[in-house]
C-alpha cells in the first residue's frame, strides 16, 4: 500500500518549504516510478465510477515544481526539458514511430502503436491502442484498450484543479480525426467520435435520438455516436448558433467505426436527401480486437 507515500506527497503539498529534503525529492520520483510502470494511476475505475487520486495529482504538480531543466539527446535529436523520455518500448511491447515522444511517468501497455505524437507523463493507455499522427495524450489522461484515436486529435489531461478528471476514454472506442476532447469529458465504452467533434466544458453535448433532446453532462453513452453539429441558443433580442456536439445513434458492431458515422449521418435526411449526401470517410485502421484483452490493460470494464 502506498499509504505512507501518499502522507509524504500531502505534507509537502501543504508545506512547499520541504520540498528541498532529499527525502521530497525520493517521494515524488516514487510516485512519478510507478505511474510509469503502471502501479499507481491518475483515475481509477472504482465501485461504477471514476474516482481521481488526489495525491498523485499532487506529486505531478510537485515534480514540475522541483525538477530542473537539462539537456540530453536521443539518436540524432536533443532535448531540453525538465523530464527524461521514456524508454525500453522493446521490453514492454510497443511500437514507436519518430518522432514521437512519450515523457517517463505514462504507462503504455503492451501492444500500444504510437504515430508520431505526444504523450505527457501520468498518462495511462491500454492494451492494443492506436495513437496515430500528431495527436496529443495530456497529463493523467486515461485511454483504454482497443483504441483508435486518429490524426491530429487532442484527448486533454487535468492537473489543476485537483478534483478535476482527466479526459476518460473507455475501451474500444473510436476517435475521428481533428477531434478536442478536453475538461473532464468520459467517452463510454465503444462510443464512435465523429471528425472535427468538439467536447469541452463550453461545448453542449446533446442526445437527439429520442423525440425531446436532452442535454448530457460531459459524458457520452456507451456505444453512443457523436458527431460535430450546431445548436440554437436564443437571448434576448438575439438567436444564434453555437458548435455542438451531437449523440445521433449507437454503434452497430457489425459495421467499421466509419460505416457507423456514414449510417447514422444517412439517418438524419429525409429520404431521397440522403441518397444525394455524399459523404465519403477514410477506411479506418484496424485493432486486433478479437482477442480477449488482458483484465490488466483494460480500465476495469
Amino acid at each position: 500500500m502506498n499509504t505512507e507515500l501518499f502522507s509524504a506527497i500531502d505534507m509537502l503539498w501543504d508545506d512547499p518549504a520541504k520540498t528541498a529534503d532529499p527525502a521530497a525529492l525520493t517521494a515524488v520520483a516514487e510516485v512519478v516510478r510507478q505511474l510509469d510502470s503502471g502501479e499507481l494511476r491518475c483515475a481509477t475505475h472504482t465501485n461504477g465510477t471514476w474516482v481521481v487520486n488526489q495525491s498523485v495529482k499532487k506529486a505531478i504538480a510537485l515534480h514540475f515544481r522541483i525538477s530542473q531543466v537539462s539537456s540530453y539527446t536521443v539518436g540524432p535529436f536533443e532535448y531540453r526539458d525538465k523530464f527524461p523520455i521514456k524508454r525500453n518500448f522493446g521490453q514492454i511491447g510497443v511500437r514507436l514511430v519518430p518522432p514521437a515522444c512519450v515523457r517517463y511517468g505514462a504507462f503504455l501497455s503492451s501492444g500500444v502503436t504510437l504515430m508520431p505524437s505526444f504523450v505527457n507523463l501520468g498518462a495511462w493507455i491500454g492494451a492494443d491502442t492506436l495513437i496515430d499522427t500528431w495527436v496529443s495524450i495530456g497529463i493523467g489522461a486515461q485511454v483504454g484498450a482497443g483504441v483508435t484515436i486518429l490524426p491530429g486529435t487532442t484527448i486533454g489531461g487535468s492537473l489543476d484543479p485537483l478534483t478535476a478528471r482527466p479526459v476518460i476514454v473507455e475501451d474500444r472506442c473510436y476517435v475521428s480525426a481533428r477531434c478536442l476532447i478536453s475538461g473532464q469529458v468520459i467517452i463510454g465504452r465503444g462510443a464512435v467520435v465523429g471528425p472535427d467533434v468538439a467536447i469541452t466544458p463550453i461545448t453542449p453535448l446533446i442526445d437527439i435520438t429520442k423525440d425531446v433532446a436532452r442535454t448530457l453532462n460531459m459524458e457520452i453513452p456507451p456505444e453512443a455516436i457523436v458527431i460535430r453539429g450546431v445548436w440554437p441558443v436564443k437571448t434576448t433580442g438575439a438567436s444564434f448558433m453555437v458548435p455542438a456536439a451531437l449523440v445521433v445513434g449507437s454503434r452497430d458492431w457489425e459495421l467499421s467505426p466509419a460505416e457507423n458515422l456514414v449510417k447514422a449521418f444517412k439517418r438524419l435526411f429525409p429520404a431521397g436527401e440522403a441518397d444525394r449526401a455524399e459523404v465519403s470517410l477514410p477506411t479506418p485502421r484496424t485493432n486486433p480486437l478479437d482477442a480477449p484483452l488482458a483484465e490488466r490493460d483494460t480500465l476495469g470494464h
